[in-house]
């Protein structure tokens, strides 16, 4: 199963920066997110539960029969709190997020990073998940935002399959950043102490 979690409907703010182009008719419909990709995406996959709510320490027991999670909010406080309660209770999980800036020539730069959450590989997170002040940058504005949201999730969906062994993997890496505007993805080994 896949369960998505959100309460957020899409509308003209936010479907820039998601996959795939909306129509008018559906955008207009201002659907709930969760709803309109279980519905787009059960064509391709089974077992997909929609789940029209916020995560929030309220709730957090609701992600406890889970066996992994993937975390990408916008919201970098949010993000933190979960994954203190998945910390606390072992479940594994992927994180992605980015920072980015306007150039002063006009053009886009930044980062993203992908970063994994087990229970022998923890200590990296907080050099990785970013501060509550990189919120306020070009990621509610730009429309280049959604194939870098794109690129995430694919780099996420990848390292959770080499976790699984559907791909070689002779790195192992805790997290790995990928900088726009040289094109490189750094790796990064996190041994725990």
């Amino acid at each position: 199963e896949i369960h998505l979690f959100d309460a957020d409907v899409i509308n003209t703010h936010n479907a820039f920066r998601a996959p795939g182009a909306m129509s008018e008719a559906d955008l207009s419909k201002a659907p709930k997110k969760v709803d309109y990709y279980a519905q787009l995406y059960s064509n391709m996959h089974k077992g997909i539960k929609p789940h029209a709510v916020m995560v929030t320490s309220d709730n957090f027991s609701i992600l406890d029969t889970l066996d992994f999670v993937f975390l990408s909010l916008d919201s970098v406080f949010a993000k933190k709190q979960i994954a203190g309660y998945l910390i606390d209770k072992h479940i594994p999980f992927f994180d992605s997020g980015m920072g980015s800036n306007q150039n002063p020539d006009g053009k886009l730069s930044g980062m993203l990073h992908v970063a994994i959450g087990t229970s022998d590989c923890y200590q990296h997170l907080s050099q990785v998940m970013g501060s509550e002040s990189a919120e306020n940058d070009e990621y509610a504005s730009d429309i280049q935002i959604a194939e870098l949201n794109a690129l995430a999730a694919n780099l996420s969906i990848i390292q959770w399959k080499k976790t699984l062994g559907f791909y070689a993997d002779i790195r192992h890496e805790a997290y790995s950043v990928y900088t726009i505007n040289s094109n490189d993805i750094d790796h990064y080994e996190e041994k725990e102490t």
